[in-house]
């Protein structure tokens, strides 16, 4: 059921962009989620998130310096599919709650993803 529960998945799309000295470009922020019916493996329709919030510390990053980047939202119930990081069109980070390990890095030049904290 795994696989066609894959397919049947709605994506809400959320861009939000941020603009952060530091890496003088734009961030991407790409959440989704999806919602099933009840005994069933297809997605409903017509969901979206609400309240989504995106917070930098601090609000302005001197040039090799580090910001915090924070992503609120409200699912109001329904899973978590993923959560997404990109800076212009290059994902850096992604965390998918339901894959093995959850949360991935991938490599851009100017960007240390640091998940510590």
């Amino acid at each position: 059921t795994g696989t066609l529960r894959s397919m049947f998945l709605v994506y809400i799309y959320i861009y939000i962009y941020i603009y952060i000295l530091r890496f003088k470009a734009m961030f991407l922020v790409y959440i989704s989620v999806y919602r099933l019916r009840q005994n069933t493996n297809l997605a409903t329709d017509g969901y979206c998130l609400k309240n989504v919030t995106l917070r930098v510390e601090p609000p302005i990053v001197p040039l090799n310096n580090h910001a915090s980047l924070y992503c609120y939202y409200d699912l109001e119930g329904a899973p978590l599919y993923t959560v997404k990081w990109y800076r212009g069109s290059y994902e850096f980070y992604r965390y998918s709650p339901g894959e093995n390990p959850a949360s991935k890095i991938f490599p851009i030049a100017g960007i240390h993803v640091d998940v510590s904290n």
